[in-house]
């Protein structure tokens, strides 16, 4: 399997919220009961992720299945 390291685009928006939503319910339920439960896929979250990806360098790590990590700037 053939991992390619790449600056992210508006089209992968969806994949990114969707691990980010994921990393959401695993910090919810062990670490941070005061997260908000599916916010990467609000509206709110959606532009977030939105202008990291206009505005910051955003790397994603994709194969053949699509997305399979995030790298976001600390903000």
């Amino acid at each position: 399997m053939s991992i390619a390291i790449q600056k992210a685009t508006l089209q992968d928006l969806q994949d990114i919220q969707n691990l980010n939503n994921q990393l959401f319910e695993l910090e919810l339920a062990n670490y941070d009961p005061d997260l908000v439960p599916e916010w990467p896929l609000t509206e709110e979250g959606a532009a977030y992720f939105k202008d990291m990806i206009e505005n910051h360098f955003v790397l994603i790590a994709k194969d053949a299945g699509g997305v399979r990590s995030v790298i976001l700037p600390q903000q």
